[in-house]
């Protein structure tokens, strides 16, 4: 069966967890992305639960992923099925953990073992000898994705999946309100914000639950085209540990924290938070949003320890 093939089955057979536009598949991911799938099915089957792929994407040489877990809507948000959400989250985030980690160590054209390469500070994903690239010739990074069908829409090489970038302090991506405005939209569009409804209910909480927790400062949100969106982040990780980590990240700036959350840290080794929460960091991610505050002044800096 070709990749295509492969692709298109894939899709066929689990349509409802491809929702999201523009989710990019390399060829060489497709055989870890499809046993992910039947894993995450079997969890999934014959219970109370709504799941789809956020984003399915290459990010400094290696493969992210990032899913939304919830109760679905007619089912009652009790502590047991809270309580159950938050065990079947975790253990499909292990799992989405351990198929990361295989796509990142596969040439992102055939699956062959490889290493992720470097090009100065660049780092390319992986490439096998037979796939590496060489200039005149053209980019695997380009050409290695594999189109998704039917809603989930398209990819073609150099898709905006693939290449899509959260603003930050180096490079703010925008100089207007007008453009502040446009970035949140495609943020919106590309899956990094979402409403407040599905946040909801992949925690099994209320909208209004929702609301309360940002005026006591444990979550945040946007405005986009006069609505409030959330981080899509959120839904994948435990609600008690995006609390305490906002309570860390003091002040106003709520495009700030969206940044904090999105981008990789070297302090936990070059991994975003929702990848160093998955591996049990969280001290070490509660570290680091207190430190994001003192740089702004927002809390008094510690002193060193002795």
């Amino acid at each position: 069966m070709s990749d295509h093939s492969k692709v298109h089955d894939l899709v066929a057979r689990y349509p409802y967890m491809f929702e999201v536009e523009e989710l990019a598949v390399y060829a060489g991911w497709i055989d870890p992305i499809q046993a992910l799938c039947e894993e995450i099915h079997a969890q999934l089957e014959a219970g109370a639960w709504t799941f789809h792929f956020l984003q399915i994407k290459e990010k400094f040489g290696a493969c992210r992923i990032y899913f939304s877990l919830g109760l679905r809507p007619t089912e009652p948000g009790t502590d047991v099925a809270r309580q159950n959400l938050a065990h079947l989250k975790e253990h499909i985030g292990h799992r989405v953990e351990a198929a990361e980690l295989e796509c990142s160590s596969r040439c992102i054209v055939c699956g062959l073992g490889a290493t992720p390469q470097r090009h100065g500070a660049e780092v390319a994903p992986p490439l096998c000898q037979q796939h590496e690239w060489s200039q005149g010739q053209p980019n695997p990074r380009e050409i290695a994705p594999i189109p998704i069908p039917g809603p989930a829409g398209s990819l073609a090489g150099g898709s905006a999946a693939q290449h899509k970038q959260v603003p930050s302090s180096r490079n703010p991506g925008f100089t207007s309100d007008s453009e502040v405005e446009l970035t949140r939209a495609t943020m919106v569009r590309e899956g990094l914000l979402i409403e407040p409804e599905r946040l909801a209910r992949s925690w099994g909480e209320s909208v209004e639950a929702l609301a309360q927790a940002c005026k006591r400062k444990e979550l945040f949100l946007l405005r986009v085209g006069g609505r409030d969106f959330y981080p899509a982040v959120f839904a994948s990780l435990s609600k008690d540990e995006v609390h305490r980590i906002n309570l860390e990240l003091r002040g106003d700036d709520d495009a700030g924290k969206l940044i904090f959350w999105y981008r990789t840290h070297g302090g936990v080794r070059g991994q975003n938070l929702s990848q160093a929460l998955r591996r049990g960091m969280v001290d070490r991610v509660l570290e680091l949003a207190l430190a994001w505050s003192e740089e702004r002044g927002l809390v008094a800096i510690r002193s060193p320890k002795s």
